[in-house]
C-alpha cells in the first residue's frame, strides 16, 4: 500500500505532458485545447473554465520537439456582451497551415457572466500569458506570440499589446509581440491628439464603461514607442466604430515610430470582414493581408499568398493600406 502522502502526490501529479494537466476537448475545429484560467462567474454563481483552443501546423499528430513556431491568440467580438471562441476559427486554421500556432480565446461576457470590460481585459491577458507559458509544450516561440481579434476582440487584442500592466495581470505578464486588429475598439476615454483633434468612447461601449469612459483600459491613452507592429482592418462605413478612431489610433503610434499598417475599405460597414458576410472577398482579402503582414515580420515563410484579381474565387475587395514598410528590392 502506498503511503498517503505519496497518493496525494500521484492525485496532483499533471497529465501527460503532450496534454498538459488541464486539457480539454477542442472545439471548433481546433486540434487541442486546455483550460487556462479558472474565474468567478457572477451571474450564475461559482467559477467558469476559459479555455483556449489550439490550432497546431502539425494537426492533432506528434508536436516536434525542437520547434519554435510563432503563435497568435484571438478574441471574438460582441461588444463585450456576447460572442463566440468560434469567431475567428477560420483565419486560425489558415494561419496554422502556413506555420503558427493559432488559439482562439474563450473570455467572460456581461449577458453569460455578468462581467465588465474589466474582467474581460483580465482574462485576455491571462490568455496570452497562458499561452507563453506554455510554449515549450506546444512548440511556441515566446518572444513571437501576437494577440488578433474584432471590434470587441479587437480592443482586448490591443490591450494585450499597449498596455503595460493592468490589475490583476498574472505574475511575470508580457505584452504581446505583434496586433491584427479587425474594427477594433481603441477609444474607451475622451482623447485629444497633439494635433489638437478630438475623440470619444463608441457608443457600443455605453452602459458598460462609466459615464466618463475608462482610460485604464483605453488603448489609445497608453500608446509608446515600445509598443508592437501592428495591423488594422477597418470599413470606411463603420458607424459602430467611426473610422476617424482607428486612423488616430494608428497615427499615435507612427508618431512613436511603431509600424502602424491601416487597410481602410470603402464602402464597408462594421463586421464587413467575418467569413459568410456578403461574397467573402472581405475575408479572404483581410485574410490575406494578416498572413502577408506575418511574413513580412519573418513569422511565416515566403512567399505570402498572392492577391487574387479575380478568377475561381472571385477577386478581393477594394483597399487602401498605409503606414506599410516599403517593400525591399528585387535581386
Amino acid at each position: 500500500m502506498p503511503s498517503f502522502a505519496l497518493l496525494l502526490a500521484a492525485l496532483a501529479a499533471p497529465g501527460p505532458p503532450e496534454l498538459g494537466f488541464e486539457a480539454v476537448a477542442p472545439q471548433h475545429g481546433a486540434d487541442a485545447a486546455f483550460v487556462y484560467k479558472t474565474a468567478e462567474d457572477a451571474k450564475a454563481g461559482g467559477t467558469v473554465d476559459l479555455k483556449l483552443h489550439l490550432f497546431l501546423p502539425e494537426g492533432t499528430g506528434e508536436r516536434p520537439t525542437d520547434a519554435a513556431r510563432p503563435a497568435v491568440v484571438f478574441y471574438f467580438g460582441g461588444g463585450w456582451r456576447g460572442g463566440s471562441a468560434a469567431h475567428f476559427a477560420g483565419q486560425a486554421k489558415h494561419l496554422a497551415e502556413r506555420g503558427m500556432v493559432a488559439a482562439v480565446a474563450e473570455y467572460r461576457t456581461n449577458r453569460q457572466h455578468g462581467t465588465s470590460p474589466v474582467e474581460c481585459v483580465q482574462d485576455a491577458r491571462a490568455a496570452l500569458h497562458a499561452l507563453r507559458s506554455r510554449a515549450e509544450q506546444y512548440g511556441v516561440d515566446p518572444s513571437r506570440v501576437a494577440a488578433g481579434g474584432g471590434s470587441a476582440g479587437g480592443h482586448l487584442a490591443a490591450c494585450c499589446g499597449v498596455i503595460a500592466s493592468f490589475p490583476g495581470d498574472p505574475g511575470g505578464f508580457e505584452t504581446a509581440d505583434a496586433l491584427a486588429l479587425f474594427n477594433p475598439g481603441v477609444i474607451c476615454a475622451p482623447y485629444t491628439a497633439p494635433d489638437g483633434a478630438q475623440a470619444t468612447l463608441d457608443g457600443w461601449m455605453a452602459g458598460l464603461l462609466p459615464k466618463g469612459g475608462d482610460e485604464r483600459l483605453s488603448p489609445i491613452h497608453h500608446v509608446d514607442a515600445g509598443d508592437p507592429p501592428t495591423i488594422v482592418f477597418h470599413g470606411e462605413q463603420d458607424t459602430t466604430v467611426p473610422a476617424r478612431s482607428v486612423e488616430l489610433f494608428c497615427e499615435a503610434l507612427r508618431r512613436d515610430g511603431v509600424r502602424a499598417e491601416l487597410a481602410l475599405f470603402p464602402g464597408a460597414v462594421h463586421g464587413f470582414f467575418n467569413k459568410g458576410r456578403g461574397d467573402d472577398r472581405a475575408y479572404r482579402t483581410t485574410l490575406r493581408l494578416t498572413d502577408a503582414f506575418f511574413t513580412s515580420l519573418g513569422w511565416l515563410p515566403e512567399p505570402a499568398p498572392a492577391a487574387d484579381a479575380g478568377g475561381t474565387n472571385g477577386g478581393e475587395a477594394k483597399y487602401t493600406l498605409t503606414g506599410a514598410p516599403p517593400a525591399e528590392p528585387a535581386d
